[in-house]
C-alpha cells in the first residue's frame, strides 16, 4: 500500500539493527505485558499482526506444543527476514508478508489475534479491526497492546513526529497514538466486547494500554 511506503523504507533500512536500537527498553517490557495477557489455555491457533523482527515469536516458541501454531504477519519483508534469524525454533511458527488491512487467511482461522506495539501505524484502523474480527473464531480473543496517549511520553513523541512530518523533515507514517478510551470505543464499534483494558506505566513518562477483547 502506497501509504506505508515511508514506513517500509524506514524499517527496511533498520531491520538488522532494530532490536538493538529500539527494543532493549520499552520494546521488551511491552512484549512481556502482551505475553502475560494471552489466554494460553485457550490458544492453539495464534496470529501476531505486525510481528516485526519476531521478538514475541522468539520469546514464546518454547511454550508452543503439539498442534499449536503461531503465525507472524508483517508488511515489511526485511523485518521478516530478521525474524527468521531471531527465532531459534520455528517448528510451530510461520511468517507471512502481508498488510494488516488484507490478512491472507480464511474467516475464523484463529482463536487468538495479537497486535503488539504496531496499532499506531495502521492508516486504516477500522479496516484492521474488521480483519482481526473476521479471522477470529467466535469468542476468540484479541490482545492489543500499544503506545498510550494517556501518558506524557507517547503523547509528546506522537506530536513531535506529526509536526516533523507536516514540516517536511520526516516522512514517518505514524497514524495516531490512542488513549485507552479511544481504543475501547473503536473496539466496541468494530463488534468486540472489551474484557479488560490496563494502563501500564513505564519509566521516563512512557506508558502503554493492554486490551483483551472478545470477538
Amino acid at each position: 500500500m502506497k501509504a506505508y511506503q515511508p514506513l517500509l523504507e524506514k524499517y527496511g533500512r533498520q531491520a538488522s539493527t532494530y532490536d538493538r536500537r529500539w527494543n532493549l527498553r520499552w520494546g521488551h517490557a511491552t512484549m512481556r505485558e502482551t505475553i502475560s495477557a494471552i489466554p494460553w489455555a485457550d490458544a492453539d491457533r495464534l496470529l501476531d499482526v505486525g510481528c516485526g523482527t519476531g521478538l514475541l515469536e522468539a520469546a514464546v516458541s518454547s511454550r508452543l506444543r503439539g498442534s499449536t501454531v503461531l503465525v507472524g504477519v508483517d508488511i515489511c519483508a526485511p523485518m521478516l527476514q530478521q525474524a527468521r534469524r531471531n527465532i531459534p525454533d520455528q517448528t510451530h511458527v510461520a511468517l507471512t508478508n502481508a498488510p494488516a488491512e488484507q490478512l491472507p487467511f480464511a474467516d475464523q482461522t484463529f482463536n487468538v489475534v495479537i497486535c503488539n506495539n504496531s496499532f499506531h501505524y495502521y492508516q486504516h484502523p477500522e479496516m484492521v479491526l474488521a480483519e482481526f474480527r473476521r479471522v477470529l473464531c467466535p469468542s476468540g480473543r484479541l490482545i492489543l497492546t500499544d503506545w498510550s496517549s494517556d501518558f506524557p511520553g507517547p503523547r509528546i513523541i506522537y506530536w513531535v513526529l506529526r509536526l516533523a512530518a507536516h514540516a517536511g523533515f520526516s516522512r514517518y507514517s505514524l497514524k495516531h497514538c490512542y488513549t485507552a478510551r479511544e481504543l475501547d470505543a473503536m473496539l466496541v464499534a468494530a463488534g468486540f466486547h472489551v474484557a479488560t483494558a490496563r494502563k501500564v506505566a513505564m519509566d521516563l513518562g512512557w506508558g502503554i494500554t493492554v486490551v483483551q477483547a472478545r470477538a
